[in-house]
């Protein structure tokens, strides 16, 4: 995500999702640490059409077609999270029926288990546990 569109989406977060409530926009940027940057970023997210200034001096108000712009970023994020979790699922599936073929051979080979398919199934385990938690970590 950009710049601006950071910016935009701490305006949408700051109004509340309201075209109606103003926002501080000198202490947005100060807090966000864009301050530097202030009459480039208003400039830019008026022309969009995102945002307009308020009576107030340094206030804006996010306009209608900034919530949405808003709403379509924050939908995204949300997007790549599930599909990071899907990706790490298709891994944690990969790993397991690669472990299963190691314990499968490990049960065929009886007796004689050699430490090389020891540390193989530690291996694998290890690394299924790791993918686990990753799902755990991003679906909280």
């Amino acid at each position: 995500m950009d710049t601006y569109h950071f910016v935009l989406v701490k305006i949408y977060e700051a109004a509340q999702g309201k075209d109606s409530k103003p926002v501080d926009f000198k202490e947005l940027l100060k807090a966000t640490g864009y301050y530097s940057s202030y009459s480039d970023i208003l400039e830019r997210l008026s022309r969009e059409g995102w945002i307009t200034e308020d009576k107030r001096p340094h206030h804006v108000r996010i306009t209608h077609w900034g919530i949405m712009e808003a709403k379509k970023l924050t939908a995204g994020e949300s997007t790549s999270t599930e599909s990071e979790v899907k990706k790490n699922i298709n891994k944690a599936i990969s790993e397991a029926k690669e472990l299963l073929d190691i314990l499968e051979n490990l049960k065929a080979s009886g007796e004689n288990i050699s430490d090389s398919l020891k540390i193989s199934v530690k291996k694998k385990l290890s690394e299924l546990s790791s993918t686990i938690e990753k799902i755990a970590v991003s679906t909280k």
